[in-house]
């Protein structure tokens, strides 16, 4: 199956998107969702910049895993190749506005995602909050979710066909057994009558041959 992509935007991708990208992944994991694919992109970002240290601190502090990351920007192939495109402003959405898989924090969850950067880290977990708080609304609104029918055949389910094929040879088994005790009984049958026609024919014999030595004696 092919996976469907999803991609947080904001501007410089080092705060928001990627708080945004972690937030999600970990709750994709809770929910057992797969097939997905989540990543983050700048309109403005600068190649190969690391996560914000503040972004990091407060994702780890709410025990959400931290990504290995490296910022990038924004290209038209991602946007094509992507199911969303979730832009944290509805100033960042209008700039994507061309294209139809482009929505936002505000769209989905009625309410934007301000940028921390260069505030206090408590601005940074307010951030952090925000954006755990609209996460539920996001994966409605853009049906996240298992395929129907979705990992229903589990290792154990698959063993049944071969434990009903055992039980049909296990019968067919039986049924052979059955089959050759019948030929068994049958067989002195068979065996008496072979040795009947022999009495019987040894019998003609010993006629024949008194009858040949009568014309002798007289």
């Amino acid at each position: 199956m092919k996976r469907k992509k999803i991609i947080f935007v904001c501007t410089g991708n080092t705060c928001r998107s990627p708080m945004a990208e972690a937030v999600l992944k970990d709750e994709l994991k809770k929910r057992k969702i797969r097939w997905y694919s989540v990543s983050s992109a700048g309109l403005r970002a600068e190649e190969g910049s690391g996560l914000n240290p503040k972004s990091a601190a407060v994702l780890s502090d709410a025990d959400i895993p931290v990504p290995a990351f490296a910022s990038r920007q924004l290209t038209e192939k991602m946007i094509a190749e992507a199911t969303a495109v979730v832009c944290m402003t509805e100033t960042q959405r209008r700039e994507l506005a061309r294209y139809s898989n482009v929505t936002s924090m505000y769209a989905l969850a009625g309410r934007e995602i301000p940028d921390p950067y260069g505030q206090d880290v408590l601005v940074y977990r307010e951030t952090l909050r925000a954006i755990c708080a609209a996460m539920p609304y996001v994966i409605e609104k853009l049906g996240i979710r298992n395929e129907e029918g979705e990992g229903a055949a589990p290792a154990k389910a698959k063993k049944a066909p071969a434990a009903a094929k055992k039980g049909k040879a296990g019968s067919t088994a039986r049924t052979s057994k059955s089959a050759v005790g019948a030929r068994s009984a049958k067989s002195p049958k068979s065996g008496g009558g072979a040795k009947t026609a022999k009495a019987s024919g040894s019998g003609t014999a010993k006629k024949k041959n008194t009858a040949k030595k009568k014309p002798t004696k007289s």
